[in-house]
């Protein structure tokens, strides 16, 4: 199995460059189901939505594709999924991802209040995440 990493993605998500379209497209037409680090899901992630200033929305529609698509073999899947959930609800996806990665955890710390703090306790997230005391 072959990897990919965030370019090839993004040209396949964005098409925004003809000729590395057309290029990605053959790539994974004979190497798929290809695997994608959790590393490459963040910075897609990223990538789209600060360079590309698609809405969070647009950029969870991009990612449930790809957590969907029988052309990808995400590492974590079940984390990717549950980031996704969450991320719908509020919290950034960074933010949901880093809680998903985590449930092995007995809870998450972090100085975020407003955006990642209150909201997960608002959704009544397992582990929880708090503020350091």
């Amino acid at each position: 199995m072959w990897a990919a990493d965030t370019n090839l993605l993004v040209r396949y998500y964005t098409q925004d460059d003809a000729r590395q379209t057309q290029r990605a497209l053959a790539w994974l037409q004979t190497h798929a189901p290809c695997f994608v680090p959790i590393t490459v899901v963040q910075e897609l992630y990223w990538v789209l939505e600060n360079s590309y200033e698609m809405s969070s929305k647009q950029v969870l529609t991009v990612l449930q594709h790809l957590s969907s698509s029988p052309a990808f073999a995400l590492e974590s899947p079940a984390a990717v999924q549950q980031a996704l959930q969450v991320a719908t609800q509020g919290p950034e996806f960074a933010d949901a991802l880093h809680w998903a990665l985590s449930q092995a955890c007995e809870g998450m710390a972090t100085f975020d209040d407003r955006r990642f703090a209150r909201k997960a306790a608002k959704l009544g997230l397992k582990p929880a995440v708090v503020l350091p005391a």
